[in-house]
């Protein structure tokens, strides 16, 4: 079964139910590994399509930067804090970045 509109159905079967996704997949009649896989690449796909992130742009008269921190998670993922509006933020973060680093 790789019929799309045939493993939408079921995924909105699963969605309405309150079975685990072991019980769901032997009352649907298929292999619980193939049921996990399609979870996987629907997950995959609704992250992708999702856009988390957007960009802010400050008003000119917030540019005035103090310093500023970036920090970086280990997926790449950068923050980059350095603006007045920010400032209190960043002061509190570099504070506790100080005690981690001694």
């Amino acid at each position: 079964m790789t019929d799309p509109a045939e493993i939408e159905k079921i995924f909105a079967q699963y969605d309405d139910s309150d079975l685990t996704q072991k019980d769901f997949a032997e009352w649907a009649g298929v292999p619980h590994s193939t049921f996990t896989l399609w979870l996987r690449r629907r997950r995959r796909r609704s992250m992708s399509a999702r856009q988390d992130w957007v960009e802010a742009k400050l008003p000119k008269s917030l540019e005035t930067t103090v310093g500023g921190i970036v920090i970086e998670i280990p997926n790449g993922l950068k923050v980059r804090l350095d603006c007045v509006a920010q400032g209190d933020l960043v002061q509190i973060l570099q504070s506790a970045a100080s005690v981690c680093l001694h």
